[in-house]
């Protein structure tokens, strides 16, 4: 017995220590720790846990397989298997635990949420559908399968949808910061911005702790830019941004520092956001506004050695999503390096895509057009230095 509670007191320590990423130290102490024992699953569970966090993911799966033969069964174990199971590349496995984690525990929305997230990664819309259907119907006095939808329906120009899936909703959910957060991205997509800045400010007291007041200010100065208020918009991009490191309040700085022509202003804001090594749209484009802002003060030689080392960057880029939406900066960039041939059929490539796609008509439409345009003015520049 008095072995037992050493051992449930050095778990406790070992738990304290992974909070405060003292992450060898709690291996050291879990290593003291005998998992032949009664606790042996929980000790194999918290170790597991700990290289989760190290994201030493082969040595996470071993520790959580190891919990699981030896008898112990948690729902956070069938979750964080699954995020394990994920990182390795292994998605039917990790929905597999999430599964098992559903059923431990049927009232918990998370488990379902992972398996929606995990669906709309690998791009299956209609089985993620499915999930959001079920989390709705298992949970209905939840938001989360209600935000997720509306989500998808954003992501997928059907705001028109996505409004009156909340309009339908809102007697239950009025209070949650999601759903006012997803309404008013919903109002403006269908055009109604001073709306949806209405919306948003008769429900601040909505957004209480410190994450959802983070996303009330973001969505505000969205709106406000949307509608042409900028100046107003701006000290809240730099609140966001000195506060919470935000990288879309950085970069919104750094397109206003170009719009004033405070080129030392922008070098400094875009050197200071690629550097953090995100490989995020974000940080592709402040390759770009490094190259830009050096050109802009006459440092004609620093500004193409800065394209060149961009060039290498977007040319790592697959046809994936990210890799796709940039693929018309890359056009822009291979232009800017002389490189025409390259540029146009980085656009042609673009114009393949989007020809396959089941896009509005009007859009594909005005997304031709500015490919032909863009096109047309790489050859122009072409032909003039010919």
């Amino acid at each position: 017995m008095q072995e037992l509670r050493q051992t449930q007191v050095a778990l406790r320590q070992a738990e304290e220590l992974l909070q405060q990423n003292a992450f060898e130290q709690a291996l050291a102490l879990l290593d003291t720790l005998d998992t032949e024992s009664e606790l042996g699953g929980l000790i194999c569970f918290i170790r597991g846990n700990v290289y989760l966090r190290m994201e030493q993911n082969e040595q996470a799966h071993l520790c959580y397989g190891e919990a699981l033969k030896k008898g112990f069964v948690h729902e956070k174990l069938y979750i964080n298997f699954g995020i394990v199971k994920t990182r390795m590349g292994n998605p039917l496995q990790a929905e597999m635990m999430y599964r098992q984690a559903a059923q431990l525990s049927p009232s918990d929305a998370l488990p379902l949420n992972r398996i929606l997230l995990l669906r709309l990664e690998t791009g299956d819309i209609e089985g993620a559908q499915t999930v959001m259907e079920e989390l709705m119907d298992r949970n209905p006095e939840l938001f989360d399968g209600f935000h997720h939808k509306a989500d998808l329906l954003l992501g997928t120009n059907r705001a028109a949808e996505a409004l009156a899936l909340l309009d339908g909703t809102a007697q239950r959910f009025l209070s949650h910061p999601l759903y006012v957060y997803d309404r008013c991205r919903a109002l403006s997509k269908t055009g109604q911005d001073e709306k949806a800045l209405d919306f948003l400010t008769a429900r601040e007291e909505v957004f209480r702790d410190e994450l959802m007041a983070e996303l009330y200010k973001k969505e505000r100065a969205r709106l406000l830019v949307r509608l042409g208020r900028t100046a107003e918009a701006e000290p809240m991009w730099a609140d966001l941004y000195a506060l919470y490191g935000d990288r879309e309040a950085g970069l919104a700085l750094a397109a206003s520092a170009l719009g004033r022509g405070d080129m030392k202003e922008l070098y400094r804001l875009a050197d200071e956001i690629s550097g953090t090594r995100t490989g995020d749209r974000t940080h592709y484009l402040c390759l770009y506004y490094k190259a830009l802002a050096l050109k802009q003060m006459g440092e004609e030689t620093a500004s193409r050695q800065a394209l060149l080392a961009a060039l290498e960057e977007f040319n790592r880029l697959g046809d994936d999503r990210i890799g796709v939406e940039l693929r018309s900066l890359r056009a822009a960039i291979r232009t800017e390096l002389g490189q025409y041939e390259a540029a146009v059929a980085d656009l042609d490539s673009l114009d393949a895509l989007l020809e396959r796609q089941e896009e509005e008509p009007q859009i594909k439409a005005e997304a031709q057009k500015n490919l032909a345009e863009f096109k047309q003015n790489i050859l122009s520049r072409k032909e003039s230095f010919s």
